[in-house]
């Protein structure tokens, strides 16, 4: 309606006014028409309801002159509403391309998304199997009746479990850190650091020594220990420490 009302208002001007006027309004028109287009061509309207109706009667005017340089504007005229379809129809197409593309994104996105929750709950459960997992592994070892110990290539205790402590008295933060061969009873001191070298080397066999206990005083074990590669970090020990003193006093009596 607005392009129409500009079409026919625009005969009524170019009836009355002088010629410089006249191409003054064809001007105007010609501005407008491309300004809406720019403005609402996603959708080809700007051209067909505002372009057309606004252009168009000037255009036949301009032809129904007599004058040839009008003739010639109206020409032009038309070259113009030519040029403008195209332009319309090149943005609408963009603009169509545009919203296809954003529609695609969309749903890429959305799936993306739904991966995302699916990981992240996977990634959720995992964690929880893994926390359980831990948790039921370290019930295992503090809650068994031997000690699980942890030493290094050098001779150093770097994880001893709980139950040592009713076995030997110690914390075990108080062995941590120190050297396993601190404890050793001097009289086994030789043969230990021998079996140490024997399972660094592979071997695997148990072993009944002495070890001293918080109050400095002899108390017999047995060890089972394996070496253990680490990735990145020298080879270490695994192994378990069991409380044979009691086994070792009733072969004492038996003798």
């Amino acid at each position: 309606l607005q392009g129409a009302a500009w079409g026919y208002t625009s005969l009524y001007l170019f009836e009355n006014a002088i010629d410089l006027h006249r191409f003054y309004l064809i001007a105007i028109l010609c501005g407008m028409s491309v300004g809406a287009v720019l403005t609402l061509t996603p959708s080809l309207l700007g051209f067909s309801c505002y372009a057309l109706p606004c252009t168009l009667p000037i255009v036949f005017t301009l032809l129904m002159q007599p004058e040839s340089v009008f003739q010639h504007a109206g020409f032009m005229g038309i070259v113009f509403i030519i040029a403008i379809h195209i332009l319309a129809h090149r943005i609408n197409t963009s603009h169509w391309a545009l919203r296809h593309s954003q529609r695609n994104l969309k749903a890429i996105s959305e799936e993306l998304i739904q991966h995302k929750d699916r990981l992240e709950s996977l990634i959720q459960k995992r964690t929880q199997e893994l926390q359980e997992s831990r948790e039921n592994y370290r019930q295992l070892i503090e809650e068994i009746n031997d000690a699980i110990y942890e030493i290094n290539g050098d001779g150093t205790i770097t994880y001893i479990s709980p139950m040592i402590t009713p076995i030997l008295g110690y914390k075990p933060e108080n062995l941590v850190g120190t050297n396993f061969t601190n404890i050793i009873y001097h009289e086994d001191l030789e043969k230990i650091k021998a079996l140490f070298q024997e399972v660094m080397s592979g071997r695997v066999h148990p072993a009944e020594y002495r070890v001293l206990d918080v109050s400095g005083s002899p108390h017999w074990v047995r060890t089972s220990s394996k070496r253990v590669p680490r990735v990145g970090s020298s080879p270490g020990i695994h192994g378990v420490l069991t409380d044979i003193e009691e086994e070792k006093l009733s072969e004492l009596e038996k003798a």
